[in-house]
């Protein structure tokens, strides 16, 4: 039976963030440095957990926004504000144009087709000159992965799924198809960082 949205936003907040969505915030708290920005957007910041962390770090005279990806995300994020004092203005309005000194957004549970979009998103919001970072799965990320998944399902006799990932990894940008969308938007002084990750797991 399919979960609901809610089900999905409360799994997410339990088990997702740390598995997966902290292998990504640690390469932005490794690599992204903030000064002290007048206001910073986060976009699509989930259940707020890193968002929490950054506002611990930046300038306290930082206004600190945050949207997330639905209203079920949305709402966890709210109440955990509440419930640990923080500051973090978490909405699900639409912003206006350069407003923001900084933005983040985490693409890592967008589709590819939606990273662009999302880039483009940042930009409007960002001031001239203002930081923009984006964090994502790109095509390295997955590509064993999937010759993996390729490999179990050719000795499973599914071999007729092996289009599939195929799919799957056709579909992820690389991390070089990534930087033409950013200059497409206009974003300039380019840099990237990359980190192979390993999941391992005592059980299913």
């Amino acid at each position: 039976m399919a979960k609901t949205e809610k089900e999905l936003a409360f799994l997410r907040d339990l088990y997702i963030n740390e598995e997966w969505t902290r292998r990504f915030t640690d390469l932005v708290d490794k690599h992204l440095k903030f000064a002290k920005e007048d206001n910073f957007l986060y976009i699509n910041a989930g259940t707020g957990s890193h968002a929490f962390a950054l506002r611990e770090r930046i300038d306290k005279k930082t206004a600190v926004f945050a949207t997330s990806e639905n209203k079920e995300l949305l709402r966890i994020a709210q109440d955990k504000a509440v419930a640990v004092k923080s500051d973090v203005d978490f909405s699900d309005i639409r912003f206006e144009d350069n407003s923001f000194d900084a933005v983040l957004t985490d693409a890592s549970f967008s589709s590819p087709a939606a990273v662009a979009g999302l880039i483009d998103e940042a930009v409007r919001v960002a001031r001239p000159g203002g930081k923009v970072a984006v964090i994502f799965p790109a095509a390295g990320s997955f590509g064993e992965i999937f010759s993996l998944l390729w490999e179990v399902l050719f000795n499973e006799d599914l071999g007729h799924h092996g289009a599939a990932a195929e799919e799957m990894v056709v579909a992820l940008p690389s991390v070089s198809r990534t930087e033409e969308i950013a200059e497409s938007a206009g974003l300039t002084n380019i840099n990237t960082h990359s980190s192979k990750e390993i999941f391992e797991f005592e059980n299913g």
